[in-house]
């Protein structure tokens, strides 16, 4: 199952995530608005 989120704090995704693991194990990816140059993923 593939969730999407828009949340306004870290602190947000942490409450939420919380909740959900209850379900089965979970992976975050965190997007930026914009892209982040010279970095090395």
């Amino acid at each position: 199952m593939i969730m999407k989120a828009y949340l306004r704090e870290m602190t947000h995704l942490e409450e939420l995530v919380g909740k959900i693991q209850f379900y089965g194990n979970t992976e975050t990816f965190i997007i930026m608005s914009s892209p982040i140059e010279g970095k090395e993923i």
